[in-house]
């Protein structure tokens, strides 16, 4: 393997780890703002995205939204196939 491609397989590496990693934190409106500044601020825009909810009622809630889209696709199959998820 030449340099070159050992540091294109460590840049997918760590793309696929940053991927990973990314998590939405959910807020209620009034806070949508200033935690959208603190995570700019501290330069985690790449890895938190900030989103604003009513039902959070004075809590922040941080989610991976991709394990749980992973989850509901998978029990959706498992329906389709007439399985229990």
């Amino acid at each position: 393997m030449t340099n070159v491609e050992h540091m294109l397989t460590d840049i997918g590496f760590y793309s696929q780890v940053i991927g990973d990693s990314k998590r939405t934190i959910i807020c209620p409106p009034s806070l949508l703002e200033p935690i959208r500044e603190l995570v700019e601020a501290h330069e985690l825009g790449g890895i938190y995205t900030v989103r604003a909810s009513p039902v959070c009622d004075g809590k922040l809630f941080v989610v991976d939204e991709q394990a749980m889209e992973a989850t509901f696709r998978q029990a959706a199959q498992s329906l389709l196939r007439g399985r229990r998820p």
